[in-house]
């Protein structure tokens, strides 16, 4: 039988500590645009 390994990481707040994209209603999108390596590399860490 497969397991499923489900884990859940501080995605938002630690982009906004990482980013140098001031946390307005929309700063998710200005990181993905202005940003894409730091969200990449984000997500290769919670790995």
């Amino acid at each position: 039988m497969n397991s499923v390994i489900l884990t859940d990481g501080g995605m938002g707040q630690e982009l906004v500590r990482r980013s140098s994209s001031d946390p307005t209603p929309l700063w998710s999108a200005r990181v993905l645009i202005d940003e894409p390596d730091l969200v990449r590399d984000l997500h290769a860490e919670f790995i």
